[in-house]
């Protein structure tokens, strides 16, 4: 963001999140980010582009926490489908600036080299 306008207090803001590695299990702690200033994060939506293998996974939960805080999970495949438009939430979650976020991905079900690819979580923060 080092080229990027701040936004004033009250502006809306994006943060995308980009997990680049195919997942074949839950993945926890892989992918981190820092929050820039003080904001309310009020949306998210999480997405996974394609899920695959002999027996696909029935269910991937995109987690965003802080800590041991969960901020929001966003249900991105249900029952062997991607969701249609990604998974949302309204979490209306205070973060100070610096705070570090987490994504999670919770799996269930898939037999035969499941595989998930393409998972990305979108953030509509509000600076405070």
């Amino acid at each position: 963001m080092a080229n990027a306008p701040s936004p004033s207090v009250g502006d809306m803001f994006t943060v995308v999140v980009v997990h680049h590695a195919q997942i074949t299990a839950d993945d926890t702690g892989g992918t981190t980010f820092k929050v820039p200033f003080k904001c309310r994060i009020v949306k998210a939506v999480g997405t996974v582009e394609a899920i695959g293998g002999g027996t696909p996974f029935t269910d991937v939960d995109l987690v965003v926490k802080e800590g041991s805080t969960t901020v929001c999970t966003l249900a991105a495949v249900d029952s062997s489908a991607i969701v249609s438009g990604g998974g949302t939430a309204a979490p209306d979650y205070a973060c100070d600036a610096d705070d570090v976020l987490e994504l999670e991905i919770d799996i269930t079900g898939g037999a035969s080299t499941p595989t998930a690819d393409g998972i990305n979580v979108c953030l509509y923060c509000v600076r405070e």
